[in-house]
C-alpha cells in the first residue's frame, strides 16, 4: 500500500501548480523551481521532502518499514515522520540541518545504512503584495518563489520602480529588482516568506520607456506601453539598458529616440549605441518593430504571418493554413524587396526574412480551367452542327 501511496505522489509532483488570482478569477499557473539552496532554505509546515536511501534499503529494512525512497510532508507542527526511522523535528532548519537530523536518528536503528533528503515540493505561504502594483492583494505563493514572482503575478504598475520592503512580523528587508549591469541578475530578489507585505516603491527618481509597435508594412504605429525606472542618477544608456532588461529582438533602433528636456535624440548610428546619458525625468521611446513574412496564393488562409527567426517558408505556409487542393509546391517563390531569390526545392527549405513574400501558385491545371471549359463547349457545339449538318 505504501508503494501505491509513494508512486501516486511522485507522479503528482512532476508539474506542481499555483493558483494566482488574475482579474478576480483563480487560474492555475505551472511553476518550473530552480533547486533550493540546502543551507538557506529554512523548512515549515506543508514542505514536501524526499528522503532516499543510498544504495538501497535491505530486506531487513523493508520488512521494518524503510523504503528506498519515501515522500515525506512536514506537519503543522512542524515534524516530519519517515517510515520505518521515526519522527523528527524539522522546523527552523535548513533541508542541511535536518538531513543531519535524521541520519543520526537513522544510525541508531540502521548502523550500515545513509539517507539523503532532498525538497520535492515547497510549501504554500500567503503573501500580501502592497504599493505599486496593478492588483493589490493577498496570493497564495511557494515558498521556493521570490518577490520577482509576486511582481509578476500581481502585475507591475506604470510607475512601479520595482524595489521596496518585505515586512514580516519580526523583521523587514530591502529588495531592488533592477538588473546588475555586469551580472544581469537582480541586485535583491529574496524568497517570501508566509505572512509577510511586500510593499513595492514608487518612482521618485523615474526614467519612462514607452515601448511602441511598428507596422513593417505600413510604419504605422500600432500600440504602446510605458513602464517607469528608478534610478540613483545619471547612467550611460548602455548601463540603463542592462538594468532595465535590454531593448528586445524586434528593436528598431532607427524609429527610437530620447526625450531630453523636449529634444528628441536619436539612440542610434551607423556605429551602434550613441554614447549618452540617461537622468531621471528622460524618457526613452523604443519602437519594437512587427516583423512579418507575408505568405500568398494557393494557401487556406492567405495573410501576413508574424516573422519568427529560423523559421523555413514551409514553416509558414503551415502557419498560413497549409496547401490547398491544385496547388503547385515545385513553383512556390521567395520574394525578397521585388525580386524572387528562390524557387521550387530551395524555396521551400530557404529561411525567409522580415518583410519577404512567400507566393504558393496553382497547378496549372486548375489555372487553365476557364479555357478547358471554353475549348470543352467548342468541341460540343461543333460536334452538334455536325451532326445537323450530316
Amino acid at each position: 500500500m505504501s508503494l501505491i501511496l509513494l508512486l501516486i505522489l511522485s507522479a503528482t509532483a512532476d508539474r506542481p501548480v499555483v493558483q494566482i488570482p488574475s482579474a478576480g478569477q483563480a487560474v492555475s499557473i505551472p511553476v518550473a523551481f530552480e533547486p533550493a539552496d540546502r543551507d538557506e532554505y529554512v523548512l515549515g509546515p506543508g514542505d514536501v521532502l524526499e528522503v532516499t536511501v543510498e544504495g538501497g534499503a535491505t530486506p531487513a529494512a523493508l520488512a521494518s518499514g524503510l523504503f528506498p525512497q519515501t515522500i515525506c510532508t512536514v506537519s503543522s507542527d512542524g515534524m516530519l515522520s519517515v517510515s520505518g526511522i521515526g519522527r523528527i523535528e524539522v522546523l527552523g532548519l535548513t533541508i542541511g540541518q535536518a538531513e543531519l537530523e535524521l541520519a543520526r536518528l537513522t544510525r541508531s536503528y540502521y548502523p550500515g545504512i545513509r539517507v539523503g533528503m532532498a525538497l520535492s515540493i515547497p510549501r504554500i505561504v500567503r503573501v500580501r503584495a502592497s504599493g505599486a502594483v496593478s492588483s493589490p492583494g493577498i496570493y497564495p505563493m511557494y515558498a521556493l518563489q521570490s518577490v520577482s514572482d509576486l511582481l509578476l503575478a500581481a502585475g507591475a504598475a506604470t510607475a512601479c520602480s520595482r524595489t521596496g520592503w518585505m515586512y514580516t512580523d519580526s523583521d523587514s528587508l530591502r529588495f531592488d529588482l533592477r538588473l546588475d549591469p555586469w551580472t544581469h541578475e537582480p541586485a535583491s530578489d529574496p524568497l517570501l516568506t508566509g505572512g509577510s507585505t511586500v510593499v513595492f516603491e514608487t518612482c521618485r527618481n523615474p526614467v519612462f520607456i514607452v515601448g511602441t509597435a511598428v507596422d513593417s508594412s505600413s510604419i504605422t504605429p500600432l500600440s504602446s506601453s510605458v513602464t517607469a525606472w528608478e534610478v540613483d542618477g545619471p547612467m550611460s544608456l548602455p548601463d540603463f539598458l542592462a538594468m532595465t532588461g535590454g531593448v528586445g529582438a524586434d528593436f528598431d533602433p532607427g524609429r527610437s529616440g530620447l526625450m531630453d528636456e523636449g529634444v528628441l535624440l536619436p539612440i542610434w548610428s551607423d556605429g551602434g549605441l550613441v554614447s549618452m546619458t540617461v537622468s531621471p525625468g528622460d524618457t526613452l521611446f523604443l519602437a519594437q518593430a512587427r516583423a512579418s513574412v507575408t505568405v500568398a496564393g494557393a494557401v487556406a488562409v492567405p495573410s501576413a504571418v508574424r516573422w519568427t527567426a529560423g523559421l523555413r517558408t514551409v514553416d509558414y505556409v503551415n502557419l498560413a493554413g497549409g496547401l490547398v487542393e491544385n496547388s503547385s509546391t515545385g513553383g512556390i517563390s521567395l520574394i525578397r524587396n521585388g525580386e524572387t531569390v528562390a524557387r521550387g526545392s530551395e524555396a521551400s527549405a530557404a529561411v525567409p526574412a522580415p518583410g519577404d513574400i512567400i507566393q504558393v501558385p496553382y497547378s496549372w491545371a486548375s489555372r487553365h480551367t476557364s479555357m478547358f471549359t471554353i475549348l470543352g463547349a467548342l468541341v460540343s457545339a461543333g460536334a452538334i452542327l455536325y451532326n445537323l449538318n450530316k
